[in-house]
């Protein structure tokens, strides 16, 4: 049963944001398992523009009484959604989860903060004054590290995609002819949609060589394949081997 505080989401918001959000998705589940693992419970799940719609909202209320102090009133509307002001703006996460501990009704929150190599220093900057937890793609970890440095910014940049996975999963997937690097993301691909695309697997790899890949089909030019296409082209590669 879903919480009436919750909203529920189908189709795509926003078309051009399909692969952040897919990204997002996932980081969704990694700091989910790590909530779980530790005996915690996700109660809520908020993404930036529900935020910004409730925030901004409350702010343009609250700044239309001409007789308060603006900034106060900033950092009043901020405190209220649990955020900080920084040089007077109130930064927001791509994504919220809100989830209480185990044995304690006391409602905790995790802001994620998903950054790409196209942030500026600012805006990367802001997030992890704001107090952000924030990750980043594989192959984009390093650009913003330095940035992270340049500006001498107290914050750890995780990568999306370091996680554990079970050795006997990944030595079941080597089975099926599959190399290392494709093993670890088809299990990934199996624990959540079962469906990826090309760039999904570029973005992991961080590569950008598509004919090297077992399940791009050079005589379609399909990009689309699903796990079990992924796994039965794996298997005629090894065969062929053989």
């Amino acid at each position: 049963m879903v919480s009436s505080s919750q909203a529920t989401y189908h189709g795509l918001k926003k078309p051009k944001e399909a692969f952040h959000d897919a990204d997002l998705y996932r980081l969704y589940h990694k700091v989910n398992d790590e909530i779980e693992s530790r005996g915690g419970k996700v109660l809520r799940v908020q993404l930036d523009y529900e935020m910004k719609r409730e925030l901004y909202s409350r702010l343009a209320r609250a700044t239309a009484d001409k007789r308060r102090d603006r900034e106060a009133l900033r950092e009043e509307v901020a405190k209220r959604y649990h955020l900080k002001v920084v040089s007077g703006r109130i930064p927001i996460p791509d994504l919220r989860i809100e989830y209480a501990n185990e044995n304690d009704d006391e409602i905790q929150r995790r802001d994620l903060e998903l950054a790409t190599e196209h942030y500026r220093p600012r805006g990367l900057s802001e997030k992890a004054r704001a107090g952000f937890e924030l990750y980043a793609r594989r192959g984009e970890t390093d650009p913003l590290r330095r940035i992270r440095d340049d500006r001498e910014l107290n914050a750890a940049i995780f990568s999306l995609w370091s996680m554990t996975i079970p050795e006997d999963k990944l030595a079941t997937l080597r089975a099926f002819g599959c190399t290392e690097v494709e093993a670890r993301f088809f299990y990934l691909v199996a624990t959540h949609s079962g469906y990826f695309t090309l760039r999904q697997f570029l973005d992991f790899w961080a590569l950008g060589r598509k004919n090297d890949f077992v399940f791009y089909n050079q005589k379609t030019g399909e990009p689309f394949v699903d796990l079990d296409r992924g796994l039965q082209l794996a298997c005629e590669r090894r065969k062929s081997r053989e």
